[in-house]
């Protein structure tokens, strides 16, 4: 799981590098799911059209309650998961 958002400044590059992975770690059972933190549905849809992964957005931004959850205080933050 990682959570990002379009307005983040590493996380463009950093999901690149995980996009290029992803066909590989899919084969292997691994699914990745970015979770937005952004608020503008446009937005989140222009800067997620390019991962072939999941990702999600309830565009509550830092009030999520994924990010509650999870603890989130900066982005990007990645979880592995077993």
């Amino acid at each position: 799981m990682i959570f990002g958002s379009s307005w983040c400044s590493a996380c463009p590059e950093e999901l690149l590098q995980i996009s290029g992975l992803y066909s590989k770690w899919k084969e292997q059972g691994v699914e990745v799911v970015f979770v937005s933190l952004d608020t503008d549905a446009e937005v989140f849809k222009n800067f997620v059209e390019r991962f072939p992964f999941v990702s999600i957005s309830d565009y509550k931004k830092w009030e999520s309650s994924a990010v509650k959850n999870y603890h989130i205080f900066e982005t990007p933050t990645i979880f592995f998961a077993g």
